[in-house]
């Protein structure tokens, strides 16, 4: 495939995961498809014998799928051929590209990320350095969309940079990156500290830990469980699931596993078969500790199970904005003879109460009542729009390896460095600062949970169905 059209196959990926999702590894079931000649058939034939000029026919397959695919709901993608594999892979954990996010400075474009591990860090590439050739191209009078569409367009799935270190000599410093595949980091902390390794507490009198779940990738529970080392001697979580657009639903369930015992997580209802339901165990689940969870509209699918669930069970408190509210379950569906890969939604899912007796497939014209709604959160909490770029420079500065200003007074460790940061990222950031206040308070975390249960238990009482009905977390 010509080099050329990697930006197209990048952008194309990226679309397909922006797109909130939900999926199983593997199919539960699949229909039978009854193969016969009928119109379709008819038409692609007469398409094929008449057309002038002749066209391709695995392109008009192609086409033909993709128009299907795209009629049925938002969430069902059609990936070409080309384009399954880093698709697949991405779901798998990994992600394709050169690992450099660059913004603008009144001296021209620098770099303001470095994802771990990736061809630009392997590069030794780091957050300040001034970018003033990308390409041969010089930058300085460049706008972020112009510097955007060099790094997009690689020679050979290569781009040439020049660069001023942003420490050391000065001295102008060519470099080539090479688009390469790198493990997506699913679980991060704060910032990172001299060492580069990630920063989790916020308050260490109170012992409170940050941890934020990007996406709900292959593995991404077993990275949390990674940052989250010490549960018992922990005072209190903030788990961060903004911008989280989902993921596999056994990553989801298995992550609300870990706060929930034996309280039921979520039901999943596909075509034709009864509702699948999973149910926390106590085995491996953590000791109850005050936990608040973010969330925003840009939280989806697992994300949503996971804060669906603490909600329903009364174990977390939500704070921020509602969420998409897209409970569909999509299943990636290989199609032969290079035909690429249909994500089709093939299930929908619905939280019920903690003791639920409803345990037969709903009617097909009566939605669960949580079904496709927000999830609203306990605390409404707005970020910050006067100082998000700010706040998103300070994120991106925070995730890449450390790197001290060169300016660095003599009187202060490096470890300051990084902790100036943390509070920063908390001053900008008015939701984690609530979070953060919240979990300082247990007396009035207590206080919400209650006035939640009760004001459910009332509108249960309400309804038709009694205790077995479902609710809208």
């Amino acid at each position: 495939m010509p080099k050329r059209n990697i930006l197209w196959m990048l952008a194309v990926v990226a679309v397909a995961l922006g797109t909130a999702w939900l999926m199983k590894h593997t199919p539960k079931s699949q229909r039978q498809l009854e193969v016969r000649p009928d119109a379709m058939v008819e038409a692609y034939n007469q398409i094929i014998e008449k057309h002038y000029p002749p066209v391709d026919p695995l392109e008009i397959k192609r086409n033909a799928i993709a128009a299907m695919v795209k009629s049925l709901d938002p969430q069902s993608v059609y990936i070409p051929y080309e384009l399954a594999d880093a698709f697949e892979k991405r779901m798998q954990g990994q992600t394709l590209g050169t690992g450099l996010v660059l913004d603008l400075s009144d001296r021209g474009p620098i770099i303001a990320c470095v994802d771990p591990n990736s061809p630009a860090d392997r590069a030794g590439l780091l957050a300040g350095d001034l970018v003033t050739l990308i390409n041969s191209k010089p930058t300085f009078n460049m706008n972020l969309a112009q510097v955007n569409e060099l790094l997009s367009n690689p020679k050979d799935g290569k781009i040439e940079l020049s660069l001023i270190p942003s420490r050391g000599s000065g001295d102008l410093r060519e470099v080539t990156l090479e688009l390469a595949e790198y493990p997506v980091e699913a679980a991060t902390g704060l910032y990172r500290d001299k060492d580069n390794r990630w920063v989790y507490t916020v308050d260490r009198d109170k012992h409170l830990v940050y941890i934020k779940v990007s996406e709900f990738v292959s593995e991404a529970v077993e990275r949390f469980k990674t940052a989250f080392r010490s549960p018992s001697r922990m005072g209190g979580l903030v788990l961060d699931l903004r911008g989280n657009p989902g993921g596999y639903l056994s990553e989801g369930v298995a992550l609300a596993n870990l706060f929930l015992h034996d309280e039921p997580i979520v039901t999943v209802l596909g075509n034709g078969s009864d509702p699948e339901k999973y149910v926390a165990h106590p085995e491996g689940a953590y000791p109850p500790k005050p936990l608040v969870v973010l969330i925003d509209s840009d939280t989806a699918s697992a994300a949503e199970i996971v804060a669906g669930s603490l909600k329903a069970a009364d174990r977390a408190i939500l704070l921020g904005m509602p969420t998409r509210g897209k409970h569909s379950v999509q299943t990636p569906i290989r199609l032969g003879g290079k035909l690429g890969l249909m994500h089709l939604t093939t299930a929908r899912f619905y939280f019920p109460e903690k003791s639920p007796e409803a345990t037969t497939r709903p009617a097909e014209d009566v939605l669960p009542a949580s079904a496709g709604k927000p999830i609203t959160p306990h605390l409404f909490v707005s970020a910050d729009s006067n100082n998000a770029h700010k706040l998103r420079m300070l994120r991106r500065r925070a995730a890449s390896a450390f790197v001290a200003p060169a300016s660095l007074p003599a009187t202060m460790p490096a470890g300051g460095m990084g902790e100036a940061l943390g509070r920063d990222l908390i001053k900008y950031d008015p939701q984690l600062a609530e979070a953060i206040k919240l979990l300082r308070d247990p007396e009035r975390m207590e206080k919400i949970l209650q006035d939640s249960a009760d004001a459910r238990k009332k509108r249960l009482a309400t309804q038709p169905g009694g205790k077995g009905a479902l609710i809208t977390p």
